[in-house]
């Protein structure tokens, strides 16, 4: 180190910086400073130094097995904790002294990261094992009251509003409120005890292969439960490349508001391994989606250099309940207001637009089929159910195809189709733009009548395994995972950006990478023999 300093310092490009030390300014090259290497560049004799760096960094790479800036900033931190322990007396251990042996494993260059796999995987696993204890409590409580409305409320429009509009359209996000409950409380405790920091300084070396830094990583991690804070935490970044980067890739996390749509699909079409499933799509594929398209941009748009990441690692820290709670609080309120506000509305909406036309003369001719199927004396018991169980969903099919919504699908249906999905489909995936828990909503009005009255969560269930097959639900969750996030996230995107040209991009590169993936899961899988 001391050589490689010692003849950048003699380089002209160096010596002709004059306003500087020779010996701070070589330094500051090795540490890779921004503001220095502008200045070493633009001076007379700064493109001959390039490769000289370059030598001495690869050099010093050689012998010390790390970069330089890694080199130099642990020779000043070790020097400081020598002059620490020389100075300071200490009458008993400390929390520091604690912290430090834990990070000798949460920060080991190899234990660091199956750990922080390990902690992601026993997070969605308790997000779903554990949320599914009151989900179906709340699938009871919504279930009694549409069978109340059912009951008390004679047919008519009103009741159809109240029973499939309101109860199956918010009841249909609400009973996913315990996942969701799990994992903001999971965030919550990364945050105060200290993890987060550590996860952000584990992936720094990992960032850098797309160009970012550890800094960059906390925004995912706060995305995993919403996008919009995600993408408003971008701010604290230095660079203005980095932070407009960061903002591209920030919506490709999957927020909290597409865990009920894994939660629905994994559960109904791999309830063997929903918890994997579940915690692949909201963790690991959304990494992987965020890094693949960082690493197309650092080698497209982005083709600067990225710059050294130094960060304070707070002590560790017990939670204490009360502010996970607060945390947890903070979050879930954010979501409620969106089942009293854009969900409710939408899921009125919705429902009015799968309801009009009301067709009366298709439905009086469906209603006489099954007058007939019911007074046939030739079928039994058990066959006229099976009968009517499938009369009612080919008329509940008819109803809405002709349906104003119906009539919106099958104008998107050529567009889904390749994907393995039909119009329903696209109409879920539409309402998604304004707010991602409406996909499950919108379902739940789409196929409300495709069995038992008052039944909405598992009657939504099945309706899932009867029109999706495992591989077309792959690819469904997959678009879900990667195209345009909800309204407020694109406003936030725009505001942050403030270039009209970046924002359009945005929502164009993550519709069309949304699609292609899509095609290829459903069209590669069924080449290879998958259903």
């Amino acid at each position: 180190m001391e050589a490689g300093i010692t003849a950048l310092a003699r380089e002209p490009a160096v010596t002709d910086l004059a306003i500087y030390p020779p010996r701070w300014t070589a330094l500051k090259l090795l540490e890779r400073d921004r503001q220095i290497c502008d200045k070493v560049a633009a001076g007379p004799s700064g493109t001959s130094l390039h490769d000289i760096l370059r030598l001495t960094n690869d050099r010093i790479y050689h012998e010390a097995g790390d970069s330089a800036d890694n080199v130099i900033a642990e020779s000043r931190y070790g020097f400081i904790a020598g002059a620490v322990r020389e100075t300071v007396r200490k009458s008993m251990g400390s929390r520091i002294e604690l912290t430090d042996k834990i990070d000798r494993a949460m920060t080991h260059p190899l234990l660091a990261y199956p750990i922080f796999l390990a902690f992601m995987w026993v997070l969605f696993q308790a997000t779903f094992t554990l949320g599914e204890y009151p989900m179906r409590l709340i699938e009871l409580l919504f279930s009694g009251a549409g069978s109340l409305v059912s009951a008390h409320v004679p047919p008519s429009l009103l009741r159809g509003l109240i029973a499939d509009g309101i109860i199956a359209g918010v009841g249909g996000v609400l009973v996913f409120l315990p996942n969701i409950l799990i994992l903001f409380m999971g965030i919550a405790v990364m945050e105060d005890t200290g993890y987060m920091a550590r996860a952000a300084f584990i992936m720094d070396k990992i960032m850098h292969s797309i160009g970012l830094h550890g800094k960059s990583f906390i925004p995912i991690l706060i995305g995993m439960g919403c996008n919009v804070p995600a993408i408003m935490a971008a701010r604290t970044l230095e660079s203005e490349r980095d932070r407009i980067k960061t903002i591209l890739l920030t919506p490709l996390i999957s927020c909290s508001a597409r865990l009920p749509v894994y939660v629905l699909f994994a559960g109904s079409l791999f309830p063997r391994h929903a918890g994997t499933v579940v915690f692949l799509f909201h963790f690991g594929f959304s990494l992987a989606a965020f890094f693949g398209m960082g690493f197309i941009f650092k080698k497209t748009l982005f083709k600067e250099g990225d710059y050294p990441f130094v960060m304070e690692l707070p002590p560790y820290r017990l939670p204490t309940a009360r502010s996970v709670l607060i945390h947890m609080w903070q979050r879930t309120r954010h979501y409620l207001k969106k089942m009293g506000g854009v969900v409710l509305v939408c899921s009125v909406v919705l429902w009015a637009l799968g309801t009009f036309p009301l067709q009366r003369a298709t439905r009086q001719a469906l209603d006489e089929t099954a007058r007939q199927i019911r007074d046939d004396g030739a079928l039994s018991d058990s066959e006229k159910t099976a009968a009517l169980q499938a009369h009612d969903r080919a008329a509940h099919a008819r109803i809405m195809s002709g349906t104003y919504i119906g009539r919106t699908g099958r104008l998107l249906e050529p567009l889904v189709r390749p994907l393995g999905f039909d119009w329903r489909g696209a109409v879920a995936l539409l309402s998604g733009f304004f707010a991602k828990e409406i996909v499950v909503s919108s379902m739940s009005v789409l196929y409300a009548a495709d069995g038992e009255d008052g039944e909405a969560a598992p009657q939504l269930r099945s309706a899932v395994r009867r029109h999706f097959s495992p591989l077309a639900g792959l690819a469904f969750m997959t678009f879900v995972l990667l195209y345009t996030p909800c309204v407020v996230a694109l406003v936030t995107v725009v505001k942050e950006l403030k270039n009209w040209k970046w924002s359009a991009f945005s929502v164009v590169y993550q519709i069309v990478f949304a699609w292609v993936t899509a095609f290829i899961i459903y069209q590669g899988g069924r080449l290879v023999g998958l259903r």
